[in-house]
């Protein structure tokens, strides 16, 4: 995104962007394996950042491969199967832009995005698009991807 980008009109553009990871999330619960959210971070994600080089990419599929452990673990079959049912058929009309979590400062900016879960003890499946400045660019590059 341009250093000068729009909040609201960013989050509307990489709603596409969020809708795929959070299907490849629904997908992974059902699998078990977060080959295709890992290939959406390696073909959305950065890491290099101001000509430091990290390990954003790592650290996203790291920490996306825990909470699929974790949702797996702690819910029975019939409780992922529904909730990955509703990520993994998710359309672009179902995922809401969340102005009020997202933010934009003169170094970072963060899109907050969620779908529904009627009939679930949490309302809602956040995921987050993270981006850094990158000063050699003047562009912000996505450095996160989390839920």
């Amino acid at each position: 995104m341009p250093a000068n980008h729009d909040l609201n009109a960013s989050g509307e553009k990489n709603k596409a962007i969020a809708l795929a990871f959070i299907q490849s999330y629904g997908n992974a619960l059902t699998s078990g394996s977060t080959t295709g959210y890992n290939s959406l971070v390696d073909k959305y994600m950065t890491d290099s950042v101001n000509d430091y080089d990290t390990e954003f990419k790592k650290l996203a599929k790291e920490r996306t491969s825990k909470a699929i452990r974790s949702d797996i673990e702690i819910n029975d079959s019939q409780v992922i199967t529904k909730y990955a049912g509703i990520l993994k058929n998710a359309t672009i009309n179902d995922v809401k832009f969340d102005t009020k979590y997202s933010d934009k400062s003169s170094g970072y900016t963060t899109l907050q995005y969620y779908i529904d879960l009627p009939g679930f003890f949490i309302s809602k499946f956040n995921h987050y698009l993270e981006f850094q400045l990158d000063n050699k660019t003047n562009t912000y590059l996505l450095t996160g991807a989390n839920m």
